[in-house]
């Protein structure tokens, strides 16, 4: 069974209540909100992606054959609102090689291009961004770094945002294309720590609805020493799947991503422009205030874009090039599939 079904199976067996299965098993539909249809023929899939799945809807009571009171957690109510918003809005699913982010992230400022040593504590700051989308940061400035260590954790946490889990420090660096060093885990750490105590209220205007997200980027980080090296302990926000409603998100080329490691406003152009089917042209000063860079002179800032857009230009294929309106213009080729 291929991985991303059989993580479809698992999110849709967590979310069926005692009576869904009761209903399932009485050769009933089930509608599950946001997964659509659950079949009576499913239950067998299911079976075969989470081996013992149905035992764990069944009451404690019930299976010991006694009305002792359940020794199972007593959830908060913060915990079981979580629970409920990521029943409401599910949480989508991606390829491995892929990294999924909401595009209003992507076409922002909010994960910059600043300078090495050039951060800045920054309070209900509104972040340059798109028309169709509002951002507001209060924290440290997050920079492309910040993003992939983001990225990294967002894929981690699917398909459910409601639990914690664990990372080892050395792993999670392999897995974003850095060295293991000294330097380089307490650099993670350090992203970890700013995700963290980052706050950011984002606003995105559809034509029928606004959707809201207001929260910090990462709601738990824990880090601890172990035999085998640093262990985190990292859960982000479920709200946060309010942001990967349909549409709202997209899932980035992580191999692209990764060659292009330390050149910060390429891997930014690459992202800003994978949340484009059809690009139109941006003029140069749009992007220079988008994406954050603080170079005051636009000539300056014209001749890094120019070095930026060949290294993205050479890791994907794309045409891009500035027009004689000082536009940029980026013509992607076509999907033979398409």
């Amino acid at each position: 069974m291929p991985d991303l079904e059989k993580n479809r199976l698992m999110t849709i067996a967590r979310q069926l209540t005692e009576s869904d299965v009761a209903a399932l098993e009485q050769g009933k539909e089930v509608y599950l909100g946001g997964y659509g249809v659950v079949f009576p023929q499913d239950l067998a899939k299911l079976d075969t992606a989470c081996p013992g799945w149905r035992r764990s809807k069944i009451p404690k009571e019930v299976i010991n054959g006694t009305q002792e009171q359940s020794t199972q957690p007593n959830f908060s109510m913060e915990d079981k609102q979580d629970k409920l918003q990521a029943e409401i809005i599910p949480f989508p699913l991606w390829q491995e090689d892929q990294r999924g982010s909401p595009r209003c992230v992507l076409r922002s400022a909010l994960f910059s291009v600043i300078e090495k040593g050039k951060r800045q504590a920054l309070e209900q700051v509104e972040i340059p961004a798109p028309p169709g989308s509002r951002i507001f940061f209060t924290g440290i400035q997050l920079d492309q770094f910040d993003l992939d260590v983001y990225l990294h954790c967002l894929h981690l946490a699917k398909p459910d945002l409601t639990r914690a889990f664990q990372i080892s420090e050395k792993a999670f660096l392999k897995a974003i294309g850095r060295s293991c060093g000294k330097s380089d885990r307490m650099r993670l750490r350090k992203s970890l720590d700013r995700l963290n105590a980052a706050a950011v209220k984002i606003e995105v205007d559809l034509v029928d609805k606004v959707i809201r997200y207001s929260g910090t980027l990462i709601q738990e980080y824990y880090q601890r020493e172990g035999t085998r090296g640093a262990v985190n302990l990292v859960k982000i926000n479920p709200k946060l799947a309010a942001l990967f409603d349909h549409g709202l998100w997209i899932a980035l080329d992580w191999e692209t991503r990764k060659a292009l490691t330390g050149h910060p406003l390429a891997q930014w152009l690459h992202a800003f422009y994978s949340t484009h089917d059809a690009p139109y042209p941006y003029k140069v000063g749009k992007i220079k205030e988008l994406c954050g860079s603080e170079i005051k002179n636009l000539f300056h800032f014209r001749a890094k874009l120019k070095k930026a857009m060949r290294a993205v230009s050479k890791a994907t294929g794309w045409q891009m090039w500035i027009d004689e309106h000082d536009c940029l213009r980026v013509e992607k080729p076509k999907d033979p599939g398409g």
